[in-house]
């Protein structure tokens, strides 16, 4: 019974416990980077030609 109530205390503190992160959010005006991922399609770079250009392979 004592074993039960371990793993279920367990259970239930994993649960609440905020979670810690490694990185934070850091504002492009903090960092100095600026990024715009802009995709620009043509004849031969589009979705149906190139379909790595739009989910982030390529």
């Amino acid at each position: 019974m004592k074993k039960v109530f371990a793993v279920v205390l367990s259970l239930i503190t994993l649960a609440f416990a905020k979670a810690q992160s490694l990185f934070e959010p850091v504002n492009s005006s903090r960092s100095g980077v600026s990024f715009k991922n802009t995709i620009v399609e043509n004849a031969t770079q589009n979705a149906l030609t190139y379909e790595n250009l739009f989910n982030g392979g390529g």
